[in-house]
């Protein structure tokens, strides 16, 4: 009896150790290989860093070794990763496929934080880098983006159709047809949204009504001293249909026979929104 139950004991042993072979249960982990890979990587061994990825990627870097180089030097930012960490391991319902959370660390101090893609093919883990390569080149295209700067002229642009005249940041153009000023590089968008011969009050029950909008939130309000004009300011951000956030601003300015409301969309950069801010602020009355 003894024997039957050690004999079915060690078939059960048997199976769990095959399942557990074939899951990746013994030998490397997702989390290894993944450090295993960035400290290749890190000390100039692409070749072997590339051996962890997946069979698609792997022969691609293999058929153009320059390439290989590039994307590790980009992705260890010139071979200066301080540590690697890796949590939240989802293997997936099979065992074989998920995601891992991962953070790298570099000697300049700055992180990248990133999920990549796991699987287990032929006996191994692999995982992915396009993800942290995407998310390298959208910090790089953040920081240049913040790198550029846009200035205001001294003199004042008169709208057409209205009495106000705005310093107008450099590199917008007019478009008569939608009365708006458009900056075809940076996105900076200044509209008039008036009717003519409209209400100061008017103008400004519909700002506070675009404000009420779902996207819309409202930050401050700023009243633009001026013994012959009236002048207020809203601030605020707006989302687009995509998420994105951007700046938004509304300046209702007149006097007491007539107004105009100007709504400005401008790109979260600090240069643009000063810009702008200015703009609108610094606006004159009269023609």
């Amino acid at each position: 009896m003894k024997r039957r139950v050690l004999i079915a004991l060690f078939v059960v042993a048997a199976v769990a150790a095959v399942a557990g072979w074939k899951l990746g249960w013994f030998g490397s982990s997702p989390s290894s290989v993944f450090r295993d890979s960035l400290y290749n990587a890190n000390a100039g061994r692409y070749r072997e860093a590339t051996l962890n990825l997946s069979t698609g990627d792997r022969k691609q870097f293999f058929d153009n070794p320059k390439l290989m180089e590039e994307i590790w030097d980009k992705i260890s930012k010139n071979r200066t990763i301080a540590a690697v960490a890796t949590s939240e391991e989802d293997r997936g319902v099979n065992g074989k496929f998920g995601t891992m959370k991962v953070e790298i660390t570099y000697q300049d101090g700055s992180k990248l934080t990133e999920t990549v893609v796991i699987s287990y093919l032929n006996g191994k883990w692999t995982h992915g880098i396009e993800r942290l390569f995407d998310a390298i080149q959208d910090e790089e295209r953040r920081v240049l983006f913040d790198s550029y700067t846009v200035s205001l002229p001294k003199d004042h642009t008169p709208v057409p159709g209205t009495k106000v005249a705005l310093r107008v940041p450099d590199g917008c153009v007019w478009d008569a047809d939608r009365r708006e000023f458009d900056h075809p590089k940076y996105g900076i968008l200044i509209r008039i949204e008036s009717s003519p011969r409209s209400s100061f009050a008017s103008e400004v029950e519909k700002a506070e009504k675009d404000w009420g909008l779902p996207n819309n939130s409202f930050s401050k309000r700023r009243y633009i001293l001026d013994e012959k004009i009236k002048s207020l300011l809203f601030e605020g951000n707006s989302k687009n249909s995509q998420g994105k956030a951007w700046r938004l601003m509304h300046l209702a300015i007149g006097d007491e026979t007539e107004a105009v409301l100007i709504s400005a969309l401008v790109p979260t950069q600090e240069n643009f929104i000063g810009a702008v801010r200015e703009c609108l602020t610094s606006a004159r009355w009269g023609r």
